[in-house]
């Protein structure tokens, strides 16, 4: 499994414009993708997406997808976004749990 860890900097008076913006499209279901979040750190103008994909041959494929341009053309204006989003990728070598809530 691969986690993808996308630092994202918004500019002040963007962020509300910012969260609208990553709602649109992701309930579309992408071949290989496990789950996605959209992160709101104590920072209020930084936010990590956050994929996790079965491998990493599913993230490359979905980096080539048509779906990948749709998620990531316009919607923003210029000066939205400060600098590049900084992009972490990680294997997943042990992990414990569930990432949805268990029935009790």
């Amino acid at each position: 499994m691969l986690i993808v860890w996308n630092r994202i900097q918004v500019n002040e008076g963007f962020e509300e414009r910012f969260e609208r913006r990553q709602e649109r499209g992701e309930g579309e279901e992408i071949q290989g993708r496990l789950y996605f979040a959209v992160l709101r750190s104590d920072d209020p103008s930084v936010y990590i997406n956050m994929p996790m994909w079965e491998s990493r041959d599913a993230f490359q494929d979905w980096r080539g997808s048509d779906a990948f341009k749709r998620a990531h053309s316009g919607g923003l204006p210029e000066g939205a976004i400060a600098g590049r989003p900084q992009l972490t990728l990680a294997e997943v070598v042990c992990n414990e749990g569930s990432l949805t809530p268990q029935e009790r």
